[in-house]
């Protein structure tokens, strides 16, 4: 009897353990991704942009980075060269070899965290191909675990030419079809969501502290002069 109460009372003790230590379990894996439009980089603009990024890029700390307006191999070397001189503790793969010219992007990983797959591209009829890869992080086997990370700069414009309107609506179409973006759906794969869920032209000053690109639209801007529609969007589907 003094032996069963005494299994009993571990027993009890070992539950008492298992439930503080459910209490402080470690959060649940999560992956940063970083979306960067580079504007116009070439090998020529990067010497002078290399300052600034390396004092970026620690900020950011992603795991994975996909970039736009990237315009050569080399340019997207240089591009793999400062991820690994601002962020040496990760294993960094992706450069020329993830870079698809018609598309002006590229991807980055860091090795020990993700391994990616299946990269290509896609027209969408406008002035760039869409950049799409299948991302699986390590550790994982089931297809649930993988998503598919899309490169996307549609058609730019300060709202003046109406037909830049009319072929960005067009790439949307054609990539998943608007209504699969934005609407709720019986099958929502894809769907994307606006955490904002604001109304009007997303150039109004008022929305400054929202803006992730320069969203200045006129003669006085410094760098991008397209206003908010020069902007570029990364989204991921998971794999079902």
């Amino acid at each position: 009897m003094i032996g069963m109460q005494h299994r009993i009372g571990k027993l009890a003790l070992c539950a008492a353990a298992a439930a503080v230590a459910a209490l402080h379990a470690p959060p649940a894996h999560v992956l940063r991704v970083a979306t960067w439009n580079l504007l116009a980089y070439d090998e020529t603009a990067a010497p002078s942009r290399r300052p600034p990024m390396l004092l970026i890029l620690p900020g950011l700390d992603p795991d994975l980075v996909i970039v736009q307006e990237l315009l050569t191999p080399p340019a997207a070397d240089s591009f793999a060269s400062l991820l690994k001189t601002a962020l040496p503790a990760r294993v960094w793969k992706g450069g020329s070899s993830t870079f698809i010219s018609t598309t002006q992007s590229a991807i980055y990983y860091d090795s020990l965290r993700v391994s990616i797959s299946n990269l290509t591209s896609i027209a969408t009829g406008g002035p760039r191909q869409v950049l799409i890869a299948l991302v699986r992080p390590n550790g994982y086997r089931a297809n649930a675990a993988s998503f598919r990370l899309y490169s996307l700069h549609f058609k730019a414009g300060d709202g003046t030419v109406p037909s830049d309107s009319s072929t960005r609506t067009a790439e949307c179409t054609s990539l998943l079809g608007y209504t699969r973006l934005t609407e709720s759906q019986a099958d929502n794969d894809g769907r994307l969501k606006d955490p904002f869920n604001m109304t009007g032209v997303w150039n109004n000053p008022s929305y400054a502290p929202y803006h992730s690109q320069s969203p200045c639209a006129g003669a006085g801007c410094v760098g991008s002069s397209g206003g908010w529609t020069t902007a570029s969007t990364c989204c991921s589907a998971p794999i079902r």
